[in-house]
């Protein structure tokens, strides 16, 4: 099996096109690390509680809204949750990767747009960096949260790292462009993955 990481700046589209891909081809999966992160959310939340106060609970559950507000204000405050829920992360999705070489998949993606942050790239063989005009984001980020500008800016500030993997991995890396012709950009990552596939056999 195969492990490629794909990533890229916020509504760049990576789980469009993961999720497009697995639905085509049985032998594809993935995890979504954001959905790794509600579990770690979850299961870390009496350090986090102690970490940031009760303030951030709603009906005895971490208001992702609360902390979201705290912490992307706050760049010690990010580092400080992240440092909590890093780590757990990691090792709950490499026991995922586990999992699922024991299920003979061809493929499995990673969709993390902070992928190098989080010490992912080390479980990967390759990297699909999706990289996408600033204006079309916003819009997709728009449409998504109903969120402005400025909360876009905000989340873009921390999202600072998240560059092309050319120059600091050794790993294979391609860039693909996700502007115009989706159905190109599909193309390109659907030819990555097939020839990914033939190089493990």
């Amino acid at each position: 099996m195969k492990i490629i990481g794909i990533t890229g700046k916020i509504c760049s589209g990576k789980s469009f096109f993961t999720n497009k891909l697995i639905a085509e081809n049985p032998l594809y999966t993935l995890i979504d690390v954001d959905k790794i992160g509600y579990i770690a959310l979850k299961d870390k939340k009496k350090e986090i509680i102690n970490q940031f106060s009760k303030s951030i609970i709603t009906n005895n559950e971490i208001d992702r809204k609360k902390l979201g507000n705290i912490v992307y204000k706050n760049k010690k405050k990010l580092r400080e949750l992240e440092r909590i829920v890093h780590p757990y992360m990691y090792k709950l999705i490499s026991e995922k990767i586990k999992e699922y070489r024991e299920k003979n998949y061809e493929i499995l993606f990673i969709d993390a747009t902070l992928l190098n942050r989080m010490k992912l790239i080390n479980l990967c063989d390759c990297i699909i960096f999706l990289k996408t005009n600033l204006l079309i984001r916003y819009k997709r980020y728009k449409k998504r949260t109903n969120f402005g500008f400025f909360k876009f800016l905000r989340v873009l500030l921390n999202q600072k790292d998240v560059k092309i993997l050319l120059n600091s991995s050794a790993k294979r890396c391609i860039i693909v462009y996700n502007n115009n012709d989706v159905d190109c950009t599909y193309q390109q990552i659907k030819f990555f993955c097939s020839n990914t596939c033939k190089g493990s056999r």
